[in-house]
């Protein structure tokens, strides 16, 4: 049972193998219809006849016969004429004593049978016969024309013709004469001074018997069955298959014309359904592509909108003080500076959008490569946490930090990575509830190193997608325009960090727990 069902498993993932057990199934039919076909048919258009065959055979198979009887007797004769009279070899035979009795004794039936010598003169002949001479060649023609030319069911005389030897002159006689009690007599060959040996032909004429039998009708009727169960088995077994295929290129259709959520069934385990399972990964696949590039150009829509916003503001500012300052329209030395100052902190803002803008699309685009070598990461954390207390002091937040007393050693470019540590941290103390507390956290994690920061955000919307906060340009709107914030940011700072972060075979994410929000960071050591 088990063999059979490992069979029936492999039969079903092979689509070959079916095609070859549907064939196999399908002939095996076919013949089987034949035969009953066959048989059916025969025994309607059955005949009856009156064939030669059978009474050709017999013709033939006595005449064999007779060319046997004179080999036999030639080699008895041949035997004893050898031996010394003085040393009689004792012999069971039962045969005929001379060549003339093998021809009359004619097998008991009643065709004719000839000597003939090479001249066409009769030799000898069965009483049946009464030629003295015959025309050989005549012979041979009719005997060669009755092998070729034989209809079973039209009557013709049968002429065999055999090579035989005579030796003229040659009998056989028993010293007793067959009395009773001397059956096992010794033979005794006589052989007359003129004695000699002849090559000569036996030939053998006669009309074959009839016989009558029942003839079928043998007219390829049976075909016709046979073949249409063949053909009609087959479309029944792969009907199935068919309407498989059909289904695929329906599919393919839908999925060519722009209908990507199309999904073709998935109906067997061989080649058609390895092909189904392909076309439905296919198209998921284009799906999500499509869909990506369209949030890709929603999100660079959102971008142009974003950066403009963020750039008209400050540009309008420089210029409004510019002007102030062209039209002389300050009334002290000490406001012409306070201007001159606000239009050089809004050029700087400017700046780092552009920067941002520009190390995002090197990002993204493989246009950064990265120079990794073994660095210290706990003093470079510390460091970072010094130089980013006097902006945590600015917003009202205070730093907190756990890190590993022992050292952290890891391979990576260091730049890089600072890179992202700044951007989550200047992100969550600009977005840091106030006064409030931002937590820093460095350990290692067998073979990864993992860097979380977290805060407190009383104003997270509720339905704040975190998947996205990595996307490009996404940026939660009620964080941006919070009165909490001191400064917008351009959107591209987590998918800096995100980016940089894949360059090092890494993953970040963050986790949310009511109003506090935390972001991680996971890196190979090596």
């Amino acid at each position: 049972m088990r063999g059979y069902r490992s069979a029936q498993a492999r039969i079903g993932r092979s689509l070959r193998a079916q095609l070859l057990l549907t064939i196999t199934v399908c002939l095996l039919a076919a013949t089987v219809t034949y035969g009953v076909a066959e048989a059916v048919i025969n025994q309607l258009f059955q005949r009856t006849v009156i064939t030669y065959a059978d009474g050709v055979l017999s013709i033939e198979w006595q005449a064999q016969q007779v060319a046997d009887d004179f080999k036999q007797f030639n080699e008895t004769v041949k035997h004893l004429d050898k031996a010394d009279t003085d040393d009689w070899e004792r012999r069971s035979y039962y045969g005929p004593l001379n060549y003339q009795e093998i021809v009359d004794t004619n097998r008991g039936l009643n065709f004719k049978v000839m000597i003939v010598d090479s001249s066409g003169q009769v030799l000898m002949r069965s009483p049946k016969a009464t030629e003295t001479k015959v025309e050989l060649h005549d012979m041979f023609r009719r005997a060669m024309e009755g092998r070729g030319d034989f209809h079973p069911y039209t009557a013709r005389e049968v002429v065999s013709v055999y090579p035989v030897t005579i030796y003229k002159g040659y009998e056989l006689s028993y010293m007793h004469d067959r009395q009773p009690g001397y059956e096992n007599e010794p033979l005794i060959v006589s052989r007359p001074p003129d004695a000699k040996v002849i090559e000569a032909y036996a030939v053998i004429t006669d009309y074959p018997t009839p016989t009558i039998e029942n003839v079928g009708g043998n007219n390829g009727l049976p075909v016709i069955p046979a073949a249409a169960v063949f053909l009609l088995l087959f479309y029944f077994l792969t009907k199935r298959k068919t309407k498989q295929i059909e289904e695929l290129a329906g599919g393919l259709r839908e999925i060519a014309i722009g209908h990507l959520d199309t999904r073709v069934p998935e109906k067997s385990r061989d080649e058609i359904g390895s092909l189904a399972a392909d076309i439905n990964f296919m198209a998921q696949e284009l799906q999500q592509t499509i869909e990506e590039e369209r949030r890709a150009e929603q999100t660079k829509s959102e971008l142009i909108t974003n950066v403009s916003h963020d750039l008209r503001t400050p540009l309008t500012s420089i210029m409004g003080y510019l002007r102030l300052v062209q039209d002389k329209k300050y009334e002290t030395d000490e406001q012409l500076d306070e201007f001159i100052q606000i239009a050089a902190g809004k050029s700087e803002r400017m700046k780092s959008l552009i920067e941002d803008l520009f190390e995002y699309t090197k990002l993204t685009n493989q246009g950064v490569r990265l120079h990794k070598r073994n660095v210290e990461l706990t003093q470079m954390l510390e460091q970072l946490l010094e130089e980013l207390v006097p902006l945590a002091e600015e917003n009202g937040v205070s730093l907190h930090k756990k890190l590993p007393v022992e050292s952290v050693q890891a391979f990576l470019d260091p730049n890089q990575i600072v890179r992202v540590w700044e951007n989550l941290l200047t992100n969550a103390i600009h977005y840091s509830t106030r006064p409030g507390e931002v937590e820093a956290t460095l350990q290692v994690e067998g073979d990864h190193l993992l860097f979380s920061v977290q805060n407190r955000a009383d104003d997270l919307p509720d339905d704040m997608d975190l998947d996205r906060l990595f996307e490009r340009f996404y940026k939660v709107e009620q964080a941006r325009t919070s009165t909490t914030s001191r400064s917008g940011g351009s959107g591209l700072g987590l998918a800096i960090a995100k980016s940089i972060v894949d360059l090092h075979d890494g993953e970040i994410w963050a986790e949310r727990e009511e109003d506090r929000i935390r972001f991680f960071v996971r890196l190979p050591l090596d």
